[in-house]
């Protein structure tokens, strides 16, 4: 049995209800869309960390749809070229879209 995150319940749940079974595989159709220098090392629990910022990717931000794979792939290889790290020097990935805060933000 395959397990399926929140999101892919949810696009299920919306195929089913659109009754459009064929529409798409497990998510709607997207291209990773990102700045391959949006990244970020953290620490967190003692522990470093690479954030890569998905900025405006329709995508799930899921490390385990084929395309966030090669995205996170390709993103990581970049960020430990770009800092002369080691690979894997980091035990968490996080994957997150970062907004800027604006005005019409302020009132909620």
């Amino acid at each position: 049995m395959i397990t399926l995150t929140s999101f892919e319940r949810f696009f299920t749940s919306l195929k089913y209800w659109l009754d459009t079974p064929k529409a798409y595989d497990r998510w709607p159709d997207f291209e990773a869309s990102f700045d391959s220098k949006e990244y970020l090392f953290i620490e967190l629990k003692g522990e470093k960390a690479l954030l890569l910022n998905c900025g405006d990717c329709d995508g799930p931000s899921d490390i385990f749809h084929p395309i966030c794979e090669k995205c996170i792939e390709f993103r990581t290889k970049f960020a430990e070229h770009e800092t002369k790290s080691e690979p894997n020097m980091w035990r968490h990935l996080i994957l997150a879209r970062i907004y800027t805060k604006t005005d019409y933000m302020t009132d909620l």
